[in-house]
């Protein structure tokens, strides 16, 4: 894969951001640190599955605290029946 230069726009204040975090991170420098950024970003969005797969785990772990209450409020309420027919 061919190499290319290419010119990134950005505020002062997002540049020292960023310049700080190559520290951090141990990236050799500036330019890794952004192709990391770039790259990960670059998978996120070219698979929507991401999205797919968190929203149904979301929408299981909502189906199951539902389930959970609901057999809460009946076992409350089977008990409530039983203490009333003694």
């Amino acid at each position: 894969m061919a190499e290319r230069i290419i010119t990134v726009k950005m505020p002062g204040s997002l540049l020292r951001e960023l310049r700080s975090l190559t520290k951090e991170h141990h990236y050799i420098d500036l330019s890794e640190q952004i192709r990391s950024v770039v790259r990960q970003k670059c998978i996120k969005y070219s698979s929507p599955y991401d999205d797919l797969t968190r929203m149904r785990d979301e929408l299981e772990q909502q189906i199951q605290d539902v389930s959970k209450q609901r057999k809460e409020q009946i076992l409350a309420q089977l008990q409530a029946l039983l203490e009333g027919a003694r």
